[in-house]
């Protein structure tokens, strides 16, 4: 029986993605095989066994854990019923026998400190995808649970390496994130806390700041828990509150609304909600672009993730992203999530091109490691060497440089391979072809004084780069700017392998990859400026002082629906600019800098005040400007007028008054609308 599940491992794919893992050495791999070895041995079926290996997958796939994790969750749950003995693991190496050992036995017995995980378990499913908790699923939890209680000491000990401080923050973050997903798992089978914990590390790698990642920790809380938002409030602080309500979900909001046209929303509806609320948000106050990465580093994840969903499920969640997440993170210059995200839905989308691809690229990154390892030498010592000295000699600004190494994902690839081969057949080979760049390496100056630019950088350092850095080595084939004033430099060596080289500021290079609240808004600038996607834009605030960023020309008409869809139907005035005793229609064009106040209609029935009562008349769909405004009026008029007669609006207070001189007007406006989108 043992020899024969030993056997069955050699051919077992999950077993082969496990010990594919990047583990720290040799050694650390035939500790795991031992492992599996001795699992097999003593089993008592092939389901046992099968159970082991797909947990130790799971974790190895979704989680980060270490050699005595993987160790452990194979052989807890037989080392508790005894097939396995501690003289068993005398079949390891004494340096490292007792410390496996003491980790199996702490996670075979954990069960034993803890008699009510099972009520407390139980207790916390809903709905209809109850997990059934057995004490071998608890051992995996327990285990898994360990290895997110490591992942957050690494991400806190890579904040210190990166001068991020406050590390307190987000140790308190995570242990309230711990307790709200508690016996939570995700469909893919590790503890929910995973997730926020790699929306975190994701956001530490691009260099945020504490706060930021304490939010990524709590971006789920509120969403998928009881905790609501004052609890974070409480706990954090207004900035890290606001982060984490502008990514959660309506979802719970628009279930708990006594308003039935909330409550009975579809999920599209949902999601476009949702997003609309943190496009807003961002656009109304710049610094919240923060929440944005959150949201983008969160998607990321998510389609990292896709696992073992049905292909439905797979391209519903791509289907989403690119309907509602893909234009906003554009639009907002977030280059770096774009990237992945294009890269994510392309592997999942064309899995077999996409393998085929990545496999070629990194053979010839192997191939050619050496080449590599000495371009990024010459770049970081001696052309800095000669570059601060020719800027001395020149009498500009010295600057200090870094230099990172960039490889290409395989969608790009893909593009260069169609733009260049102008063939798809054979991808493996066409990614040999030295048409496409082996890897760019982007080359960030931070200016030793203020009057270092770019500029300077570019005036006077090119002819250095063709002088000492190209010849005889390499040949420069291309050099240009882009609308980040970044220089883009393509070189050439003897066996005709290119490259791409970016010089940026530090500045530049985090506008370019991230984006940054100074690219929405730069301080001290007029906020009525050209939007790259179109239009001029203004900045109105709000009688709370929020700031509303909205198309130039908007009325009052288009500011109120910008803020909620009731406040625009039920608005009837406005005050500017606090003038009180001077209120202007809704028709009136708001200016940059206004201060806006709506007053919205009410009534009395029998003697109770009810706010935000339905005003819209149909000639406001001319003054209108915004698509959300008209959108959001169709859909008004479309649900009170439909059929040859209109409703009855006594009871919701529509002003009919005017509706018949105005609903042909009205019928062919939408009509328009709809041809137009």
């Amino acid at each position: 029986m043992g020899q024969m599940l030993r056997n069955s491992l050699k051919s077992n794919n999950e077993v082969l993605k496990v010990l594919a893992n990047k583990w720290p050495s040799d050694q650390a791999k035939t500790d795991i095989i031992t492992a599996f070895n001795l699992l097999a041995d003593n089993a008592k079926s092939n389901d046992i066994l099968s159970e082991r290996i797909h947990a130790a997958y799971i974790m190895t796939e979704y989680m980060k854990p270490d050699v005595e994790d993987i160790i452990a969750i194979v052989l807890a749950d037989p080392f508790k019923c005894h097939s396995i003995f501690r003289k068993d693991f005398d079949v390891f190496d004494p340096d490292r026998r007792n410390h496996y050992l003491e980790w199996t036995n702490s996670a075979a017995y954990a069960s034993n400190h803890d008699p009510g995980w099972k009520e407390a378990a139980d207790a916390k499913q809903e709905g209809d995808n109850k997990i059934q908790w057995t004490e071998s699923l608890y051992m995996d939890y327990y285990i898994m649970t360990r290895v997110c209680d490591k992942m957050k000491e690494r991400l806190i000990r890579d904040m210190g390496k990166r001068g991020v401080p406050d590390s307190l923050c987000v140790q308190q973050a995570y242990d309230l994130a711990k307790e709200a997903h508690q016996w939570v798992l995700r469909k893919t089978g590790e503890p929910y806390l995973a997730h926020p914990l790699c929306v975190g590390r994701i956001l530490c790698n691009l260099g945020v700041e504490s706060d930021v990642i304490a939010a990524a920790l709590l971006h789920d809380v509120v969403e998928d828990s009881s905790f609501d938002l004052s609890r974070i409030t409480r706990g954090f602080g207004t900035k890290i509150a606001e982060y984490v309500d502008a990514v959660t979900s309506v979802d719970r909001a628009y279930e708990d609304s006594d308003n039935p046209e909330l409550f009975s929303s579809t999920k599209r509806e949902k999601d476009a909600a949702t997003v609309e609320k943190l496009q807003l948000c961002v656009e109304a106050r710049p610094e919240m672009v923060f929440a944005l990465y959150i949201k983008a580093a969160d998607r990321m994840h998510n389609l990292q993730t896709l696992g073992n969903m049905t292909k439905e499920k797979k391209y519903a969640k791509i289907g989403e992203t690119i309907q509602y997440y893909m234009p906003l993170f554009k639009r907002f210059h977030l280059n770096y999530f774009v990237d992945q995200l294009e890269n994510l839905i392309w592997k999942t989308s064309n899995e077999v091109s996409y393998s085929k691809i990545s496999s070629a690229y990194q053979r010839r990154l192997e191939l050619s490691s050496e080449i590599i390892d000495g371009l990024e030498d010459t770049l970081s010592t001696r052309f800095y060497h000669e570059l601060n000295n020719y800027c001395k000699q020149s009498f500009i600004s010295s600057f200090s440089l870094t230099v990172e190494k960039e490889e290409y994902t395989p969608y790009w690839l893909f593009k260069q391979v169609k733009d260049n081969e102008k063939s798809t057949t054979d991808l493996s080979k066409a990614i040999f072809s030295k048409m496409i760049p082996l890897c760019s390496f982007n080359l960030i100056l931070d200016p030793q004084d203020e009057k270092g630019t770019i500029e300077d950088f570019t005036t006077y350092v090119v002819p250095l780069i063709q002088k000492s850095l190209v010849k005889p080595q390499y040949t420069i084939v291309s050099a240009s700017t882009d609308k980040f004033k970044r220089l883009k430099i393509t070189i050439e060596d003897s066996s005709r392998n290119q490259f791409q080289l970016f010089f940026s500021t530090r500045d530049s290079y985090i506008q370019y990859r991230m984006g940054s609240k100074h690219s929405i808004y730069a301080p001290g600038e007029s906020s009525a400026e050209d939007d790259p996607y179109g239009g001029k834009k203004i900045r109105v605030r709000l009688r709370d002082g929020t700031v509303r960023v909205i198309d130039s020309g908007a009325s009052v008409i288009d500011l109120a629906f910008s803020i909620h869809e009731f406040i625009g139907l039920s608005a009837k005035a406005a005050i500017i600019d606090d003038q009180e005793d001077q209120p202007v229609s809704v028709y009136t064009m708001l200016q940059d800098s206004n201060k806006v106040e709506i007053i919205a209609d009410t009534k009395k029935t029998n003697g109770v005040t009810v706010r935000f009562v339905p005003h819209a008349r149909v000639d406001w769909l001319s003054a209108a400007i915004t698509k959300r405004a008209k959108d959001c009026l169709i859909k008004y008029f479309e649900r009170r007028y439909e059929g040859d007669n209109p409703r009855d609006e006594t009871n919701t207070c529509l002003d009919n008054e005017h509706f018949n001189k105005y609903l042909e007007e009205y019928l062919i406006i939408a009509e328009s609308l709809r041809t137009e989108s």
